[in-house]
């Protein structure tokens, strides 16, 4: 995951892909599987679920 002030507001990132950490996991709790969430958004799925692991914390 990557923070840079110049990027998206700030909120975190992942350095693959660019989207925002949020939107992801967004997708992921709403139910989608994360295989068809690393489809959509092109995300490593080891850091999708390292995400996913945090947030969870």
């Amino acid at each position: 995951m990557v923070v840079d002030p110049c990027r998206a507001f700030g909120h975190p990132i992942f350095a693959k892909g660019g989207v925002r950490v949020d939107n992801v996991l967004g997708s992921i709790r709403a139910g989608e599987s994360f295989e068809d969430v690393v489809d959509d958004y092109g995300v490593p799925v080891s850091e999708l679920r390292d995400a996913y692991a945090l947030s969870a914390a």
